[in-house]
């Protein structure tokens, strides 16, 4: 017989399905439609194994699941920028990358099981073999960055950098919005709104061209070892875990929301030059990062119907956002705005989930393994 659990997936798949089929019928250019679907349904699988590699303790699985993810984000975000993100292609993105996020939490999770990866932040000796194949790919993707940019290697070298710099601040984001520790979680998203908004500045303004794409990979995977192993440290250092607020009546975050908050809006009354058009976007980067951090807690924990609803607003919103950004080219005086309003909505999203979470009791999906399996 059925558990409530299975018959949840099937009436979400079911549900998808189906939209994924209105979504066909109705297209003007079903050939773009259909390589848009595939390569978002592709790029959250991707990405949703990388997220959750993330908040765990292998190093080879993070390197190779950012590997992918980063290439097929780099290829979608491409494609929908050279069409100027058009508002016809946001449903049936929107539909593609929650089954994308779904799919890519039931493979990381089987993964997970068949390697005995778990969210445990104690150190462990990584396995000889593990650290061949671990140099082996990081040498390979850096060959390529080379190689692919012969006639600009510094602006091959500036794109890696800044990379880096993003995916290593943006890890320590993914993995302190899924412990309790609110200041861990907004010193972490600061930094990583203010290098998120310089990096994609520059390769929208571009048109992210392909030559950068190993640049690209590479920063992206040498930043999310870095983001990983970094924050495991942080965590083991102020005793942060994935599910203190289960036990514990953890309060919402306000002091820090209504701080960054005054910011935010500051911001929009004194520097920005259109108030109307940076209102809108300071909305839409909250409500974006509130569904991130609710999305990226629900990948991380074991209920389904969760992660399906949080993805939808997830994506849906991301798109909204990224349009309003990218057609006005990431002007300077959206910063400030964009970037607050990120930051509210990320601690947001946390006081939010940890609440949903202790009502359904939806926990980190893994348990701990012993040590010898653990790379």
């Amino acid at each position: 017989m059925a558990t409530q659990g299975q018959k949840q997936n099937k009436i979400v798949w079911v549900s998808l399905l189906f939209a994924t089929t209105l979504c066909v019928f109705f297209a003007k250019d079903v050939g773009i439609v259909l390589v848009l679907m595939f390569l978002a349904w592709f790029q959250n699988t991707s990405y949703a194994m990388s997220s959750r590699a993330s908040n765990r303790n292998s190093m080879l699985y993070v390197a190779i699941s950012s590997l992918a993810a980063t290439a097929v984000f780099y290829t979608t975000l491409g494609l929908l920028v050279r069409n100027d993100m058009t508002l016809v292609l946001m449903i049936p993105y929107t539909v593609a990358t929650v089954a994308g996020s779904l799919s890519g939490a039931a493979f990381s999770a089987r993964i997970e099981s068949m390697f005995g990866i778990t969210t445990s932040t104690e150190k462990t000796s990584m396995p000889r073999k593990v650290k061949v194949a671990l140099t082996a790919i990081l040498g390979v993707v850096a060959i390529a960055a080379i190689i692919s940019s012969p006639q600009d290697l510094t602006g091959a070298l500036i794109v890696i950098a800044a990379k880096w710099g993003d995916s290593a601040s943006f890890g320590l984001v993914r993995r302190s919005r899924n412990t309790s520790n609110v200041w861990y979680h907004v010193g972490a998203s600061i930094l990583n709104a203010g290098l998120w908004y310089i990096l994609f500045r520059e390769l929208v303004t571009a048109e992210l061209p392909l030559a950068l794409l190993a640049p690209y990979m590479f920063g992206s995977m040498m930043g999310d070892l870095t983001g990983q192993q970094v924050s495991m440290r942080i965590e083991r250092f102020l005793g942060a875990g994935a599910d203190e607020h289960i036990q514990k009546k953890l309060g919402f975050p306000w002091k820090p929301v209504v701080f960054v908050a005054c910011i935010g809006f500051g911001s929009v009354l004194w520097i920005a030059n259109d108030m109307k058009y940076a209102l809108a976007l300071l909305g839409l980067a909250v409500a974006q990062d509130i569904s991130f951090a609710l999305v990226s807690r629900s990948r991380n924990r074991n209920n389904s119907v969760y992660h399906a609803i949080a993805s939808i607003f997830s994506n849906g919103v991301w798109f909204l956002t990224f349009r309003q950004i990218s057609t006005a080219n990431l002007p300077w005086d959206l910063f400030l705005p964009f970037a607050t309003g990120r930051i509210m909505g990320s601690v947001t999203g946390v006081g939010i989930s940890m609440q949903i979470e202790r009502a359904i009791g939806a926990t980190s999906d893994s348990t701990s393994a012993p040590a010898s399996q653990k790379a």
